[in-house]
């Protein structure tokens, strides 16, 4: 199966099978060649911004595709996956495991949850939620949560195919990328002390091939508990072309560390990202693609340990480590956009 399509295979089950493998690209080699994709200038980007033509979901056929799979202990024997798949229309999806919870769907994405549809462990011991949506206008939004022995992951992604028109003059396809303000969070309880993690990823697929990727993943190292208070480290890893959140673990501060009062909540900013895909004949195809995947789930200090999971202090009362994840899209304007350069 073509790499690119595989958040539009025909099961679930297959998709959440290539989903593992989506940036391999294994099938697609034999016909394409790897793109170096390139960053343009703040003066190259000025100069596609006053270009008033250029292909978007409201004037081009795009497909969009939504992921949730979600697992908690005590509740499923299995993860309980949910996927939708579009042409030209949002895909938005819903999983929750919450024990007592009502079998009714709350809104969707982009409608962003409330306090009346996020759950806590607090009364209701290990959950886990997710939702997940790319909006027709190829916006991502994901907001994956759970409390106790839990994991959430979500895919928001859209593909489409592009032509180089036909003619005499070859262009360069350029492609503009709005990453909405991310979240990744968690909490540790003093009492169910866990190993927590939240990442975000963003990866841009050019005929089959990765060509331009971020990601950003917060999780604490060696949780325990001292007097009483839980004594632990938070640290925010980076790769590829990174996000900009106003924590830095790296730096030479301790101001705007992790375990800053408040800080693992704020969000990044908007990384809005230009580039440049190459120049390419009439009659050339590219295949794009762009996944974002989020996780957020907990493990156990120990090997065969459960200390993760929410430990019930009394009748319908429990305490909880958190995850969280959150990718909020900021409407239609950040649409992607191809521009077709002469």
């Amino acid at each position: 199966m073509n790499p690119i399509h595989c958040l539009f295979a025909a099961t679930a089950t297959a998709t959440a099978a290539c989903c593992l493998v989506f940036a391999a690209a294994s099938a697609h080699a034999q016909t394409s060649t790897a793109l170096i994709a390139q960053t343009l200038s703040t003066a190259e980007q000025a100069e596609v911004d006053g270009m008033s033509v250029y292909k978007t979901p409201a004037n081009h056929p795009f497909r969009m595709a939504a992921l949730v799979n979600i697992a908690a202990y005590g509740l499923a024997t299995s993860p309980k996956q949910v996927v939708k798949r579009s042409s030209g229309a949002a895909a938005a999806v819903y999983s929750g495991l919450v024990s007592g919870y009502s079998a009714s769907t709350p809104p969707l994405l982009p409608t962003w949850p409330s306090d009346s549809t996020l759950y806590t462990g607090t009364d209701r011991s290990n959950l886990a939620q997710g939702w997940a949506t790319m909006t027709d206008t190829g916006v991502p939004y994901l907001y994956l949560q759970g409390y106790g022995d839990f994991s959430s992951e979500g895919t928001a992604a859209w593909t489409t195919t592009v032509m180089v028109p036909v003619g005499n003059v070859s262009q360069q396809v350029v492609l503009r990328l709005v990453i909405p303000p991310a979240t990744v969070d968690g909490l540790t309880d003093r009492s169910a002390v866990a190993l927590w993690r939240s990442r975000i990823r963003a990866e841009l697929l050019v005929n089959g091939y990765p060509a331009w990727s971020s990601e950003a993943s917060r999780f604490n190292v060696d949780p325990s508990t001292i007097s009483g208070q839980v004594s632990e480290t938070l640290l925010l890893e980076k790769f590829g072309k990174p996000l900009s959140f106003p924590t830095n673990d790296d730096d030479a501060a301790s101001s705007n560390d992790s375990l800053t009062a408040g800080a693992i909540a704020q969000a990044s900013e908007k990384k809005t990202v230009y580039l440049s895909l190459g120049r390419f004949q009439p009659g050339a195809t590219l295949e794009l693609a762009m996944i974002l995947r989020g996780t957020a789930h907990t493990k156990p200090r120990y090997v065969n340990g459960v200390t993760h999971r929410c430990q019930g202090l009394e009748a319908g009362h429990y305490v909880c480590s958190r995850g969280t994840l959150t990718l909020k899209g900021e409407g239609a304007a950040d649409a992607p956009r191809v521009y077709l350069m002469p």
